[in-house]
């Protein structure tokens, strides 16, 4: 379909030979001749040779094409500056037909408006009436009938308004009438014009296309005497350099390959010392790290001993401190009784004073709300006027300048007599001034600022399709088996998210009831609340199960691992020691560094229950905390609402910037072209006077050849010679008649 539309247009653009210019018709048939021969040529020349020809052109065809595709566009153009009156003029009455329709509708919405304003003013002014009637007192009676007489006095003033505006549209639109009709006569003038400007310049271009094709046949014969005289020259030249170039190549292979061997030595040797250095030092390391083990060790029995005498002498103390106390409890409590009433009255007064605080609080902070979305609308409302108003002008401005470039050049080509050179327009986008570019990164980046939380949620919901495959396999045994092991490990591990007062709660029950809460607490802490978070959390436990069945070795790593903390189970007990909670962390990083990282799964491959080491369970918590706790929004104060700034780009832009924008357009038309304007002017206003001055000679020159015309009329009459002489009226007035038979 584009193909066949570019063909059209084509076709359109080319000369026809159904125009009413001879030139082109005649342009067009020699076309329709050279097409005819050029087909007639390739028909009878072989496949190759037409390829061959196709693709190369003299010079003296490319001029001759170049001069037809001139001339035809010549052709168009004289067309189009004569068809351009026309569409103008149709332009401006459609232009004036949809301003007149617009002052229509927004008249009739005007009315419209103002009889709605006016009939709900007369039912107010009729509904007052009714309450005038029943009053009593005539000093308000008369007060309310002068309002009345009021408001009906304004409710006349707006209809008269009304009349004015419509009277005021109906002469501007006269006015308009009047000046569409001015133009006309100045179209068609202006098209008179054109057309024999237009004969001129054709005439001259077809000269000038002869004189140009006499020269390339000229320029195209030398050519071809220097193409040959080169070809032979170059060719021994080649030959000489591809000669050259393939020794030096063959030389270069040779070393290049020599110095890759060199450097792929010296490249593994350095290897293999860097290696060795790292074995050695890793093993000074781990001898180090184990020696440290040992003497924290030795150190934290010490402390416990200590801490155990210090703990007795301290009982000691703690039985005279307690008489001592309950005495002062004794005392204490009849001052707090006192204050217990004080305080439940100062409670209900501030309880009281709460409610309506916290009313007035809600009310402001709905107005504030309020407020805001409001800005927020009018600032984008701004935003787009701004917008719409810098569009508006830019258009507006390119026409005008556009105006002004095509007089000036019909002044020079029609005028004066030049060639007009179109100026250098150095215009920029609006998308290419430094403020604009900045604003639009900082409108940007509040937009992503502001859809932050929504990206991070298809982060999160991006990875729940790795989640379908345990969700599938969620209701089977060993699934639940793995679950139910997990859950009472993190239940068991997860001690220092549970308060202390809860463990005392939770004493007098049972096991399973106080894993379900602790479990309960923990996925409080861990804000998880639905079963899909329960297969997420799972899927990065997976990782670290084994089946003790089939990896021996692996329950042996455990085992040791296992036992190693379990020596380290009573710090966590006490409590009173941070040395002591600080080396076992570190030791579990250590086992969970050193042990291998397993295959996720639910069981092995021989069908047997996996299990899981205590020691993975913080590390996996780590783990999915990392990468799938989202923080929550921070509450918006009110110093940050009233701090807000509303970034747009018509309030980031900056005044240069939009300065030197339209200032730009200043420079396109320069004052050497405004003083060729007024010196042209000048001139034409005395050519004016000088055409008056012929005019008046022109028409006393008819007038005297009237006057010449019937003098000579008259006195033809009078030089007749015939046998009766003719006389003037005056003097066969005066003569009296004689009579023949008297003589």
């Amino acid at each position: 379909m584009d193909d066949e539309t570019n063909e059209n247009e084509i076709e359109e653009k080319e000369p026809q030979v159904t125009s009413s210019d001879p030139n082109e018709r005649k342009l067009a048939r020699r076309l329709r001749i050279e097409r005819r021969l050029e087909a007639i040529r390739k028909l009878n020349m072989p496949e190759g040779d037409e390829e061959e020809e196709t693709v190369k052109k003299t010079l003296l065809q490319e001029q001759l094409q170049k001069s037809y595709e001139l001339l035809a566009k010549l052709t168009i153009e004289t067309l189009e500056c004569v068809s351009n009156v026309k569409v103008a003029n149709e332009s401006r009455e459609i232009n004036r037909r949809e301003i007149e329709d617009i002052n229509r509708e927004k008249i009739l919405e005007y009315l419209e408006e103002e009889a709605k304003s006016a009939e709900e003013h007369f039912n107010v002014i009729d509904e007052k009436w009714l309450q005038i009637f029943n009053y009593n007192d005539p000093l308000l009676i008369n007060e309310e009938i002068m309002t009345q007489k009021e408001k009906c006095d304004v409710l006349i003033k707006k209809k008269d308004e009304v009349i004015a505006r419509l009277k005021n549209e109906v002469t501007v639109s006269e006015d308009k009438f009047n000046e569409d009709q001015k133009k006309q006569l100045a179209d068609i003038q202006t098209l008179t014009d054109r057309i024999e400007k237009q004969l001129v310049l054709m005439r001259r271009a077809y000269t000038q296309e002869l004189e140009i094709i006499e020269d390339v046949l000229m320029v195209e014969r030398k050519i071809l005497i220097d193409a040959t005289d080169r070809r032979w020259e170059e060719l021994h030249k080649k030959r000489d350099l591809e000669e050259n170039l393939n020794c030096e190549k063959k030389f270069q292979q040779l070393e290049e390959f020599e110095e890759i061997c060199t450097k792929l030595r010296v490249d593994h040797q350095e290897k293999y010392r860097d290696i060795k250095i790292k074995l050695g030092n890793n093993i000074e390391n781990l001898q180090c790290e184990l020696q440290k083990i040992k003497n924290i060790a030795l150190l934290n029995n010490e402390k416990l001993d200590y801490n155990y005498q210090v703990l007795k002498k301290r009982e000691a103390e703690n039985l005279l401190i307690r008489s001592q106390q309950k005495r002062k409890i004794n005392k204490m409590q009849d001052a707090i009784n006192s204050l217990r009433t004080k305080i439940r009255n100062y409670t209900v007064q501030t309880n009281e004073q709460i409610d309506k605080l916290t009313l007035e609080v809600q009310k402001l902070h709905a107005s504030v709300l309020d407020i805001e979305a409001k800005a927020d609308s009018f600032c984008k409302i701004n935003d787009v006027k701004y917008q719409q108003v810098w569009d508006f002008n830019k258009e507006r401005v390119t026409s005008l300048v556009q105006q002004l470039l095509n007089t000036d050049r019909v002044l020079y080509e029609q005028q004066l007599g030049l060639k007009w050179t179109n100026p250098e327009m150095v215009l920029i986008d609006k998308c290419d001034l430094p403020s604009y570019k900045s604003a639009l990164q900082i409108v940007t980046e509040v937009c992503r600022k502001t859809s932050c939380k929504s990206t991070m949620k298809e982060s999160v919901d991006a990875q729940q399709p790795s989640t379908e495959s345990s969700s599938i396999q969620g209701e089977t045994m060993a699934h639940r088996r793995i679950l139910r092991i997990i859950l009472k490990l993190i239940a068991d591990k997860s001690g220092f998210l549970i308060e202390e007062k809860l463990r005392d709660v939770l004493k007098p029950y049972s096991d399973n009831e106080k894993a379900l809460v602790r479990i309960d607490n923990v996925f409080s802490a861990l804000e998880i609340k639905h079963k899909q978070d329960i297969e997420i959390l799972l899927e990065f436990f997976l990782p670290y199960t084994h089946c003790p069945i089939c990896m021996h070795s692996s329950i042996t790593n455990l085992e040791t691992s296992e036992t190693v903390l379990r020596t380290y189970d009573f710090a966590n007990e006490s409590e009173d020691t941070s040395e002591v909670q600080i080396g076992k962390t570190v030791l579990l990083l250590k086992i969970s560094k050193a042990l291998p990282s397993v295959a996720m799964k639910t069981s092995c491959y021989r069908k047997h229950p996996l299990v899981i080491s205590s020691v993975y369970i913080l590390r996996a918590l780590r783990e999915f905390l990392s990468k799938f706790y989202v923080a929550k929004d921070s509450i918006i104060t009110m110093a940050s609402r009233l701090s807000h700034k509303r970034s747009t780009v018509s309030r980031l832009m900056a005044d240069d910037d939009v300065k030197m924008y339209w200032d730009r357009y200043r420079k396109v038309f320069s004052s050497d072209n405004e003083e060729v304007w007024d010196a042209l002017y000048i001139g034409l206003q005395k050519y004016h006077a000088i055409l008056k001055d012929r005019k008046k000679l022109n028409d006393e020159v008819v007038e005297l050849r009237r006057q010449h015309s019937e003098l000579k009329q008259m006195l033809s009459s009078y030089e007749k010679e015939d046998k009766e002489k003719i006389k003037p009226p005056c003097a066969r007035q005066r003569e009296v008649p004689i009579n023949p038979t008297i003589i």
